[in-house]
């Protein structure tokens, strides 16, 4: 999506700042100017004004229909009135951010859709708010300084897969998907207008699995005809599940569109077999570019316009070949199958025996005992026996799962668990289900900070509202069917796909490509982490970084994954710190 700024309560002083600096850059228009508002966006972000009213949509609204009368362009009527915002995201999905200013009460509402593809961070300052699609806007329009909050630094090493609504910039806070954001001079308050646990309380279950597979098909089918209509888009095809369902929605929507698949050097990272499976199967045009260590920058940023360390440096030398190919091809949009396993349930838990023991009767979870211990490889008895002591403990809130690796005892004893909303579990919710909804808040930290997120749209049509919604209506039971991972989603596309990919139980991984980076930048890498801010900052053991960087072959691939990681989070900061400078 495109960038925007909205400053509500601005001095004067500052609002002129802001216009002269937009101006010159050419990189954002003043779309909306009223009495104490200002609100620049991109060119590429749609604007849509109610009529007669006094809200504005910024991004698109898209239908949740697979007829042809439906407005996949994403720009609402103009001559209908709205819906509320309540109705809005029950009725219509899509990345977008609703606003709606009264200037006789000054009062502000700012509403988030469900869709993970809009961001929104926002920030107080000089009895104002201001609202933004990044953290750089929000530094560059006075906001806030752009400093780095050492505690939620920390925590966000700790605790790399959660997303609190605090950011590890001071000052700047997210607004989360599907929630409203009510300010007046003074106040400020927010609260869901959508939340997750409406569709994963039992209540809300499917428990027949036919209807459960229609019902996924559909919403993976209407987010990807949203996410790829009226334009040319290219598919990142890893070979696996996920990206090969995004496929064969793409095939079956009409979408105009090709395959691009990434190779390393080890037979692991080699997916080109599966992806070329699909590519024929589908009757699509498949790009095969190799993995290329020289086009690897650790010192390079891509994240560093926002207000957290989610840069991903290993995935440099895709990203440029899918600029290059988009490029080429006349691509306007990059698609992948990013956030597949955490929608599709793939939880290598024994909890949907639980589940299915709350759901249904204890005989029948004897049944997702053995597809666990089938999908899994471990014994009937040891998931039996995994299941009985989590039972035993009344084990129903999410684990917290946090890292250590390379990390100073001093961060691991003061970093503090990130709260989300999301977190807050409901009476009645199973256990399985918790995990699943805990699994779609860590994967949103990893579908940003890519390279070209900047000049090409990336999206992630798995973690779409509309597929949320289905999948967590399926019980976490009913995803290992037949002792098979992410079942329903198999069987919700196996007419679609080649049997090849429908009966692949393992995954690919780019592990091999990040062994080789350490090895080929092994130089740069110990100086950027034993000489860098996170050392300064006594953030790492030393010791433990300087020993693994010697060694790096002999290291276990999560230990390769949280070096990489410190790497990047060292480049964040030295950007941010380059910026506050600028």
């Amino acid at each position: 999506m495109g960038r925007f700024l909205l400053a509500i309560g601005a001095p004067p002083d500052r609002a002129s700042d802001m216009w002269k600096r937009f101006e010159e850059s050419g990189a954002m228009r003043l779309a909306v100017e009223l009495e104490g508002v200002q609100l620049w966006s991109s060119v590429d972000l749609p604007l849509s004004i109610e009529p007669g009213g006094s809200r504005m949509i910024l991004g698109q609204v898209r239908s949740r229909s697979l007829g042809d009368d439906d407005h996949p362009s994403g720009i609402l009527p103009q001559h209908e009135q709205w819906p509320s915002w309540p109705k809005l995201i029950e009725a219509f999905w899509g990345p977008w951010l609703g606003i709606e200013y009264k200037h006789r009460s000054l009062r502000l509402e700012l509403v988030r859709s469900a869709d993970i593809e809009m961001p929104c961070y926002y920030a107080l300052a000089a009895g104002g708010i201001y609202a933004a699609s990044d953290a750089d806007l929000l530094v560059a329009a006075g906001a806030c300084t752009g400093e780095i909050d050492r505690a939620a630094l920390a925590s966000a090493l700790v605790y790399p897969a959660h997303r609190p609504s605090s950011t590890v910039l001071a000052g700047i806070t997210e607004l989360e998907p599907g929630r409203r954001l009510e300010w007046t001079p003074g106040r400020l308050r927010g609260h869901a207008l959508w939340n997750p646990w409406d569709f994963a309380l039992p209540p809300a279950q499917i428990h027949d699995l036919q209807i459960a597979a229609e019902t996924v098909r559909d919403a993976v089918l209407i987010a990807v005809r949203g996410c790829s209509a009226g334009q040319r888009v290219i598919l990142g095809m890893s070979g696996g599940l996920d990206s090969s369902i995004v496929a064969a929605a793409l095939r079956a929507t009409g979408a105009q569109w090709s395959g691009v698949t990434t190779v390393s050097a080890e037979p692991a990272g080699d997916e080109r077999y599966y992806a070329r499976c699909v590519a024929e199967h589908l009757q699509v045009q498949l790009a095969e570019v190799p993995d290329n260590i020289e086009r690897i920058d650790l010192r390079q940023c891509h994240a560093a316009h926002l207000p957290r360390p989610n840069s991903r440096s290993f995935s440099q030398s895709a990203d440029k070949s899918m600029l290059e190919i988009a490029a080429a091809s006349g691509a306007k949009a990059y698609l992948h199958g990013g956030g597949g396993d955490n929608v599709f349930a793939m939880l290598d838990s024994v909890r949907p025996v639980l589940d299915r023991a709350l759901d249904t009767s204890g005989w029948a979870a004897s049944q997702t005992v053995c597809d666990i211990a089938r999908m899994t490889g471990r014994s009937v008895v040891d998931v039996a026996l995994r299941a009985g002591r989590l039972a035993l403990r009344h084990g129903r809130d999410a684990p917290r799962i946090g890292n250590s690796a390379f990390l100073s005892q001093s961060v691991l004893e003061t970093a503090e668990f990130p709260h989300h909303p999301w977190l807050d579990t409901p009476p009645g919710a199973r256990p399985g289900k918790v995990l699943h909804v805990n699994w779609l808040i860590g994967i949103q930290n990893f579908l940003e900070g890519h390279a070209g997120q900047g000049d090409l749209p990336y999206r992630a049509p798995l973690m779409a509202q509309p597929v949320i919604e289905a999948c967590l209506r399926v019980p976490t039971w009913m995803w290992c069917t037949g002792g098979r991972n992410r079942a329903v989603a198999r069987l919700a596309f196996e007419a679609m796909l080649p049997a090849q990919i429908m009966t692949r139980s393992a995954k690919g991984t780019p592990t091999s490509f990040l062994y080789d980076i350490l090895e080929a930048k092994r130089d740069e890498a110990r100086e950027m982490l034993l000489e860098g801010n996170l050392a300064s900052l006594g953030c790492l053991d030393r010791d433990k970084v300087e020993a693994a960087l010697g060694a790096v072959q002999r290291l276990m691939s999560g230990d390769v994954l949280a070096l990489m990681r410190l790497i990047d989070t060292e480049s964040w900061i030295r950007a941010r710190i380059a910026r506050q400078r600028d």
